[in-house]
């Protein structure tokens, strides 16, 4: 995770304030989101502790380990800490995303995940770089740019997910039928490359963000080939989750270059 944040975090950082980004502040940024991540995920297990006993009974919850009551304190203090650091570092508008990003992930895993779908995640995630954004740069957030940062991220959950959640944990992502739902990790692969291209005229970024863009684009097509014909094979998703992780890492660091 903290390989994918910390390019993350610097690059859309450094597009908003079309400079890099004092050290110090990226520092704190990265304090203050993952407190608010770790905040979200704690409150989730505690949402799930009763699902988890039956799919994850190792987990703190499940197993003891951790009451409920303790693992929502933890909660509310990382989340509480979060907040305040966000709003005394940056502005009063970083703290609104946050908070609107725990809201989103606490209803994502009390009835949208189950009642329509793991789809509903993507925008979740998708809020991260409109919230790094507003930290440096708020008065720009209505730009192109942090737009789409925000599609480009939801694509990338699209793929995620259908390599991981749809096959693993036996879940239909909406009202979509069975036999397209291994298309949705293509279109999202192809749908990226677009927005990425898009982003690549918009914010005139260096032509390196571009050939890593398409290296990655091209590796996941690769993966795509054998993940749609079998998508149960574990190999398969394996190798779908694989380039999806890695491409967020050196798409992320392609960004960075390419903002510099």
């Amino acid at each position: 995770m903290a390989a994918m944040l910390f390019p993350a975090v610097l690059a859309c950082s450094t597009l908003a304030l079309k400079r890099f980004p004092d050290l110090e502040d990226v520092a704190v940024m990265l304090v203050v989101v993952y407190l608010a991540v770790a905040c979200m995920h704690v409150l989730n297990d505690v949402i799930d502790a009763d699902r988890d006993r039956m799919k994850w009974p190792l987990r703190p919850l499940p197993t003891g380990l951790v009451s409920r009551g303790e693992a929502t304190i933890y909660a509310l203090a990382m989340g509480i800490i979060s907040l305040i650091l966000a709003f005394y570092y940056f502005n009063w508008q970083f703290p609104l995303v946050i908070f609107l990003t725990l809201v989103l992930g606490s209803i994502y895993t009390a009835y949208t995940r189950d009642k329509i779908g793991y789809l509903t995640l993507i925008f979740i995630p998708a809020l991260a770089p409109i919230g790094v954004w507003v930290a440096f740069s708020a008065q720009t957030v209505f730009s192109w740019i942090p737009w789409l940062l925000f599609l480009f991220v939801a694509l990338h959950q699209i793929g995620h997910i259908v390599a991981t959640e749809i096959h693993l944990l036996e879940a239909r992502p909406l009202l979509i039928k069975p036999k397209w739902e291994n298309m949705l990790y293509g279109f999202s692969v192809i749908a990226m490359f677009i927005a990425g291209t898009f982003l690549y005229f918009v914010a005139h970024l260096h032509w390196i963000y571009l050939a890593i863009l398409a290296a990655c684009t091209v590796l996941a097509l690769i993966a795509f080939v054998p993940f749609a014909r079998d998508p149960k094979s574990i190999n398969n998703v394996k190798n779908a989750q694989i380039v999806m992780v890695t491409g967020s890492i050196f798409g992320s660091v392609g960004l960075l270059i390419g903002a510099l």
